[in-house]
């Protein structure tokens, strides 16, 4: 997954098979890298967020 960072402050979640373009105020996580699902869900619980799995 890769991991961003909302205007909010609050954690996206997306799939490394999706093509996420950070912009309107989203920054990229961990310089772009794919991110372990855990680590994922442990920043989400801990700061707040979401995961997109698409539509």
């Amino acid at each position: 997954m890769h991991l961003y960072l909302d205007p909010n402050n609050q954690y996206l979640a997306v799939p490394k098979t999706h093509k996420f373009i950070p912009a309107m105020g989203f920054r990229s996580c961990f310089d772009g890298q794919v991110v372990p699902l855990v680590v994922c869900n442990a920043f989400i619980k801990q700061y707040g967020g979401r995961f997109y799995l698409g539509d």
